[in-house]
């Protein structure tokens, strides 16, 4: 392999890293803020005033990324 496709295959592979690294990032962060509203919610009568906001703009964050990641593997619609 010439210089240059190594570099191009440890940039693809660093790239995929970091997509598979934001979509986790999201999806655990979406969990622990629906948990924590719930739980506030339920058991202290409080919520936090921009979570529900910040759920519904990490669903489409979430959705933008996971299109990304299908159609790198070609697994898209």
């Amino acid at each position: 392999m010439t210089r240059g496709a190594v570099i191009l295959s440890r940039l693809e592979k660093f790239g995929t890293l970091a997509e598979y690294t934001l979509v986790r990032l999201i999806l655990i962060s979406m969990i622990v803020l629906a948990g924590a509203q719930l739980f506030l919610r339920n058991f202290f009568d409080y919520c936090l005033l921009w979570g529900d906001e910040m759920l519904r703009l990490m669903v489409l964050w979430l959705t933008i990324a996971g299109g990304l990641a299908a159609s790198r593997m070609d697994k898209h619609i």
